[in-house]
């Protein structure tokens, strides 16, 4: 998954990859939040 988004994100500009980034882990955090079974307001 990561290999995939890493790839993907290559072919970006440097803004839009940080961009990518960011909201990546984000979606990461989220879903470990989801998968603890917490829910952190204002995240």
């Amino acid at each position: 998954m990561k290999e995939k988004i890493e790839a993907w994100t290559g072919r970006l500009s440097q803004t839009h990859k940080d961009e990518a980034v960011r909201m990546q882990e984000k979606i990461e955090h989220r879903l470990e939040d989801l998968s603890e079974g917490r829910r952190e307001s204002g995240t």
